[in-house]
């Protein structure tokens, strides 16, 4: 895994933000925020790498298009866990300031500038990159969204990872369902939200893209092409571990 110095830093805090995922987030992509708000400093060191270093501010510790977008991912990521672990007793992101606060009222300090959640996705993710497999990758922290692996992303392989979060979010039956004879298929929010990003892939649409991705034995015999689309219901509730 490449792992980024600077000199005026001294050690890079980038593996403090693997240990995090290594240490609180299960198989399943649930957080313990609980135990982590218990021992928040190996996050809040990789927040305040955040806040230091991005690559406006050093450019050149980033040097390929991949370092870049695996900075911004793992950025996002970890500063949507901080927001979650600095509002304790909140079932929901959305109990964050006013309605959908949390991610355009939360302001962060991003290599020297102030930045929010919305800017990080929209501003930066969606408009530099035009990469769709980014929303298989990007957490917001709640039930309904493409799970925290356990592992932070890395330019070194980061195609192959965004390959991989596509097949595991859109085989996974709670974000895509095909009922051929009903003619219909039931998708997650979020190929709603972002259909344009999706228009503009390469693979040209959200259906394509979820032919795409599903695996082999999931692929349906029937052509789907045409099947009306109904978006699932997302749920809000916090990616948190059942600590019973």
């Amino acid at each position: 895994m490449t792992l980024l110095t600077e000199p005026v830093l001294g050690q890079s805090s980038q593996p403090m933000w693997q240990e995090v995922m290594s240490d609180y987030v299960d198989a399943s992509g649930r957080v313990n925020y609980d135990e982590l708000r218990s021992n928040p400093f190996a996050l809040k060191s990789f927040v305040d790498f955040i806040a230091e270093v991005s690559p406006k501010s050093h450019p050149n510790l980033f040097a390929t298009e991949n370092a870049r977008k695996a900075y911004w991912i793992n950025a996002y990521n970890a500063l949507v866990m901080w927001g979650i672990v600095e509002n304790p007793g909140i079932s929901s992101v959305k109990d964050v300031a006013i309605a959908n606060g949390f991610f355009w009222r939360l302001k962060f300090v991003v290599g020297g500038e102030q930045m929010t959640l919305n800017q990080i996705e929209h501003d930066i993710l969606r408009e530099k990159f035009r990469d769709s497999r980014i929303h298989f990758a990007i957490n917001c922290g709640s039930a309904s969204c493409p799970v925290l692996g356990q592992r932070m992303y890395d330019a070194d392989d980061l195609d192959a990872r965004l390959d991989s979060a596509a097949t595991h979010f859109i085989s996974d039956t709670a974000n895509v369902r095909i009922d051929v004879r009903k003619r219909t298929i039931y998708l997650s929010m979020i190929f709603n939200w972002y259909a344009a990003d999706f228009e503009k892939s390469g693979l040209q649409g959200v259906i394509p893209t979820v032919i795409h991705y599903l695996p082999k034995e999931q692929k349906p015999m029937a052509d789907i092409s045409d099947f009306k689309i109904k978006y699932l219901d997302y749920n809000w509730d916090l990616n948190q571990q059942q600590t019973n």
